[in-house]
């Protein structure tokens, strides 16, 4: 599975979020999700494990 696209409508820090994983509309093999404590990782990687 690859995921191109996530939209969170309320969860956690996020709010009517699009988080867009392509590059120039094209799937990539890797993704970094890097940010400040409390900037929302965990909470996108919880949302992706429980698609």
């Amino acid at each position: 599975m690859k995921l191109l696209r996530l939209y969170i409508h309320n969860s956690g820090v996020f709010k009517n979020t699009l988080i867009d994983f392509t590059h120039h509309g094209e799937p990539q093999d890797l993704i970094c999700l890097a940010g400040v404590n409390g900037s929302g990782k965990t909470t996108v990687m919880e949302l992706i494990f429980n698609l």
